[in-house]
């Protein structure tokens, strides 16, 4: 599966995307507000294989995309589409994005293109964010495509030898659609 926006191709895994996504994944302020230690190449390379395999699940609840740059075919980032509750329709988004691409609106771009897919390919009543609080950049890119506020959590994860609060951002199918209507006289 292949989704495709101004600049991007979304493409699914590949085994191909190990080494440079793994690379991505270490970078220290890429990694600034994940959890855990750095997965090793043979962690990563687990991972990436059950995202492969995953793929054929039916029904399939996890959409996993390579950010490619549609020019250059360069590999820049990730991005997800999770189903969390089939039954109630709801999904969370995700990505992670090279910091060399940082501040371009790919992130913006590709996130956008998620909750589309979501709403009208994967049928989602209700698309979420979860985003550790402190992450300002980030939640600029989930504000930009619409998803409103909906609740803090105060120090709800641990890592990195300290306490974090997040927050739930989300955006309901009735109000992405309204937001995708042409306007009058257009």
């Amino acid at each position: 599966m292949q989704l495709t926006t101004e600049r991007l191709l979304l493409r699914e895994f590949e085994t191909r995307d190990i080494s440079t996504l793994h690379a991505q994944s270490h970078d220290p302020e890429v990694r600034r507000f994940d959890e855990g230690e750095p997965l090793t190449e043979t962690e990563f390379h687990a991972i990436v294989r059950e995202i492969i395999c995953g793929q054929a699940a039916q029904p399939r609840t996890d959409f996993y995309f390579v950010m490619e740059c549609i020019g250059d075919q360069q590999t820049i980032g990730s991005c997800y589409l999770a189903i969390r509750n089939l039954d109630a329709r709801q999904a969370e988004v995700g990505y992670t994005l090279g910091k060399a691409h940082w501040g371009q609106g790919y992130a913006t771009e590709a996130a956008r293109e998620m909750l589309r897919f979501g709403f009208d390919d994967v049928n989602m009543h209700r698309i979420f964010a979860t985003m550790i609080a402190e992450n300002v950049p980030s939640i600029r890119v989930i504000e930009k495509i619409g998803l409103t506020y909906e609740a803090s959590f105060r120090e709800n994860q641990w890592f990195q030898e300290r306490w974090w609060d997040t927050c739930i951002y989300a955006i309901l199918e009735h109000e992405w659609r309204a937001t995708q209507s042409p306007k009058a006289g257009t």
